[in-house]
């Protein structure tokens, strides 16, 4: 009766516009082992995308990804993606530069690769210094050798040290010997 009642609530609760409904929603009919319940909880999952939840806009374009919904939509995927990025998940920045740049989804777009993942790396957040180390990285391997690609390393390297990151601090302190 107590996971009936929680479940009803958490129903109502989605459907009046609460995130937190929806993911309760979602991650108990993921979990649950009955016909049909992965498929509502990705349901679940999609109304708290819709609302404004960036891990599960993440969750649900990794779904879409991997094909464990009905159908596997990359491109679907791929918008979802930016939607997470949007909402400020920094890792879903990342991973969308990753489908732009190898045209997942939709075209190969280096420009809109470099775009998403510079925002995986905002200036001095302190959420983000792997995914800094991470952007100089992607950098390194998807922009050919140039002056700006030299700056874009530059910067994001002393990002993720200026957040204390060893690595970055290694890289950054390497480029600027290397001049």
């Amino acid at each position: 009766v107590a996971t009936s009642n929680y479940l009803s609530f958490s129903e109502e609760i989605c459907s009046g516009g609460y995130i937190n409904g929806c993911e309760n929603m979602a991650l108990y009919l993921r979990a649950a082992n009955t016909d049909g319940a992965y498929e509502r909880g990705v349901e679940f999952t999609a109304r708290s995308c819709n609302l404004g939840d960036a891990d599960a806009c993440a969750t649900l374009a990794q779904d879409h990804i991997e094909g464990r919904t009905e159908y596997q939509d990359l491109a679907f995927a791929r918008t979802t993606l930016a939607r997470s990025c949007e909402l400020g998940r920094l890792e879903s920045c990342r991973d969308l530069a990753d489908l732009y740049a190898r045209g997942v989804g939709g075209e190969a777009d280096n420009a809109l690769a470099l775009e998403a993942v510079a925002l995986a790396c905002p200036a001095a957040d302190a959420r983000s210094p792997d995914l800094c180390v991470s952007a100089a990285d992607f950098v390194l391997i998807n922009m050919k050798s140039s002056e700006e690609r030299a700056a874009q390393v530059r910067d994001f390297t002393k990002r993720a040290c200026d957040i204390g990151h060893g690595v970055g601090c290694a890289w950054y302190a390497e480029d600027l010997a290397l001049g």
